[in-house]
């Protein structure tokens, strides 16, 4: 009503002037804000409703209820500021001096006064790094001592810190009105078949890369999420780090090996492809980055001498696609040659590192290209390597249709294969242990905090509560899946 009358008053005034030419809208603007602004003489202490305002002496007027917010130990009473430059505190005190802490006991005893029908009384109860009981204001504390020895009980109700929390629709002191936290108890069972109800009706993408279909096998809950639902559950710190790192990232290090690997193959000598790195950034222009740049020098100086005889500076990228099962795949190739395609990382060489290389594998196989697959790592120091071997064009094609095939349902619905924890599952049951034994194992690296498992993944750990859940048909599927990826590649 008051941006009406404002517009009413804005108009009277122009035709009372007889203005009428046109004025920009920077002077419209700060004319509505002073009008805003303008303290409002008529506004009274109590103007309906619900009166929100600080505790002000001689202001005890009743209420039917009365709310006190922020009554923590640490804020209420408060506390006497001292300066340094204030003389009169080093004066010694006399009767009738004021006291902060004084004037806020009889403000809270106006308070309490002012109460008729109701008196409620908040205050932050636990601590926010350790959940520690913290105690309320000690004029709270006197309060409910008080009733405590009165009317022998204390009517403090301890409020869940997340608004979803099933007390707030179980408990009648608290209930919550914010039905959309509400979660149906039909859907709280434990059993993975309940997480095949999560469906997508989004179409599916029947053109992919062979990136695409790695990224949705290793983690096919953070991609359905992610692209099917457009819901990112990964906690993202978008602040400007105070430090500089002390380690690399992943792709940093990848980036230093490969223009390591360059200046070898051009002769280019050690200190100076350094110093370059070090201009550009990549790493800590200190004793740390000069350190991680050596061990990087040594990895590549590893990798490079054994890859040198099929390793090709400026080699041009190769495109391939391939249709496979009405989905178009494709994949890009830095080192191929007609014999061999070559796959090198700074780091170990494990199932969920060798997915792409073997989906590339596989691409170039179904192309009507059967070559080798060399790929080459670097673990603890020491050089991992392996190969898959040239595979039949139709047996590749038939690999290949069953990812796509789990692509197609992971799009459809949640695709319960948690990549590592799969990996690991059937590593235990190949070593000959029973299914309870093995899940057991399992379960407890699940639960080891230190492990990096699908625990720590912020997709899984909210699916799944323990690998113990897992039945046969995720076995199944996990065989399906992993099975000829490590049949088929054989280590050197």
């Amino acid at each position: 009503m008051k941006l009406l009358d404002l517009n009413e008053a804005f108009l009277q005034f122009s035709v009372d002037a007889n203005f009428d030419r046109r004025v920009s809208l920077d002077f419209v603007i700060a004319w509505f804000d002073g009008q805003l602004n303008r303290p409002n003489p008529a506004m009274r202490f109590i103007n309906g409703g619900i009166t929100f305002s600080t505790l002000t002496p001689m202001r005890s007027i009743p209420f039917k209820m009365v709310c006190l917010i922020g009554m923590n130990e640490s804020d209420f009473p408060r506390r006497d500021a001292v300066h340094p430059f204030d003389l009169m505190t080093d004066a010694p005190a006399r009767i009738g001096d004021r006291s902060r802490r004084d004037d806020d006991r009889y403000l809270f005893l106006e308070a309490l006064l002012s109460a008729r029908d109701r008196l409620h009384i908040f205050y932050c109860g636990r601590c926010i790094r350790d959940n520690e009981l913290k105690p309320p204001s000690v004029l709270v504390s006197e309060l409910l001592d008080y009733c405590n020895a009165v009317f022998g009980q204390q009517m403090v109700i301890d409020h869940p810190l997340q608004p979803f929390s099933q007390r707030y629709f179980q408990d009648p002191l608290i209930q919550s009105f914010e039905n959309h936290w509400r979660v149906n108890p039909s859907r709280q069972s434990k059993d993975l078949t309940r997480l095949s109800e999560i469906t997508s009706s989004e179409p599916i993408p029947t053109s992919l890369s062979i990136e695409t279909l790695s990224r949705f096998l290793l983690n096919p809950a953070r991609y359905f999420f992610e692209s099917r639902l457009n819901i990112n559950l990964t906690l993202r710190h978008e602040a400007i780090e105070d430090l500089e790192p002390f380690s690399l990232d992943p792709l940093t290090r990848f980036h230093i090996t490969d223009l390591a690997i360059q200046a070898q193959a051009t002769g280019t000598p050690k200190k100076q492809w350094v110093a370059d790195i070090l201009k550009q950034g990549l790493v800590p222009n200190f004793s740390l980055g000069k350190q991680a740049l050596n061990t990087i020098a040594l990895a590549a100086e590893l990798l490079f001498n054994e890859i040198q005889g099929v390793y090709q500076l400026g080699r041009p990228s190769v495109t391939r696609t391939q249709n496979v099962h009405s989905f178009t795949l494709q994949g890009r190739f830095d080192q191929l040659s007609a014999e061999h395609y070559l796959s090198y990382r700074a780091g170990d060489l494990t199932a969920r590192h060798l997915m792409q290389p073997f989906l590339a594998h596989l691409l170039l196989a179904s192309s009507g290209a059967p070559i080798k697959t060399l790929t080459y790592g670097v673990r603890k120091g020491q050089l991992v390597s392996g190969h898959f071997e040239p595979m039949d064009q139709a047996r590749a094609k038939d690999l290949l249709g069953t990812y796509l095939q789990a692509f197609t349902q992971g799009n459809s619905a949640l695709l319960v294969f948690p990549f590592e924890t799969c990996r690991a599952l059937l590593s235990h049951l190949d070593k000959g242990l029973a299914l309870p034994d093995a899940l057991d194992q399992v379960d407890q690296t699940w639960r080891d905090p230190k492990a990096l498992t699908d625990a720590q993944d912020p997709y899984w750990s909210r699916l799944i509560e323990s690998p113990l859940t897992l039945n046969q048909l995720n076995i199944d599927l996990a065989r399906t899946l992993l099975d000829p990826l490590t049949a088929a590649w054989v280590q050197s």
